[in-house]
């Protein structure tokens, strides 16, 4: 596959995102040999989705993409993957646990529990790991109260809370204690049945997520 091939026709949403999929492709030919036979029109615009798929679902990091190429070079056949098929690997890892950060499903199942047990109203009893927990789940809560966030909205609400979270800390920022309530001034705007009607979405979202 020659290094000339470029994605300059597919317009990248992002010069970062377009460098890391140009590396996974120099690095595919080794773990799967039917791309050689790729015609180069082709390679161009097998580049274009992935950096359109990379764009779409916050793949955006080296070791995002570590975790990717990890599960590459595991597989037993010589066919390139689908970008979903890829993303999914990319998303099995957890980028920010030398933060001290959950990876997105371990802060998904806490958050599911965290509205179980009453949400924002019993926060001051929940058994929060340390601060950097309830500083998540809170958040979490607020926005997806007021938001009525979907499964998909919560889901990336997940991931955005982590990497605001990862950049906060990477920059030396401090966690703030946890407080006994929120202040007054912060008000969250819900009814028990909107409360119940998005703790069936939760329970339906982790069902789900065991079946599959």
């Amino acid at each position: 596959m020659s290094n000339s091939i470029t994605t300059q026709q597919a317009q990248p949403l992002n010069d970062k995102i377009e460098t890391l999929v140009d590396r996974i492709f120099e690095q595919l030919l080794a773990s799967c040999p039917s791309i050689q036979y790729w015609t180069e029109q082709q390679i161009i615009t097998a580049k274009r989705q992935w950096i359109l798929g990379f764009a779409e679902n916050g793949i955006k990091t080296i070791d995002q993409v570590r975790n990717g190429m990890r599960e590459l070079r595991t597989k037993q056949d010589d066919f390139v993957p689908s970008i979903g098929k890829f993303i999914s690997w990319c998303k099995s890892g957890n980028d920010y646990a030398h933060l001290g950060l959950p990876s997105a499903d371990e802060l998904l199942a806490r958050f599911i529990k965290f509205i179980r047990a009453g949400g924002l109203a019993w926060a001051d009893r929940f058994d929060f790991v340390n601060d950097l927990e309830y500083h998540l789940l809170t958040k979490l809560y607020e926005r997806s109260a007021k938001e009525q966030w979907t499964d998909k909205e919560t889901r990336q609400g997940v991931r955005e809370i982590l990497e605001e979270w990862a950049d906060k800390l990477s920059r030396g920022e401090q966690i703030p204690p946890r407080r006994s309530q929120l202040p007054k001034t912060v008000q969250v705007k819900t009814t028990l049945e909107t409360d119940l009607s998005y703790l069936a979405k939760m329970r339906s979202m982790l069902h789900a997520r065991r079946v599959n």
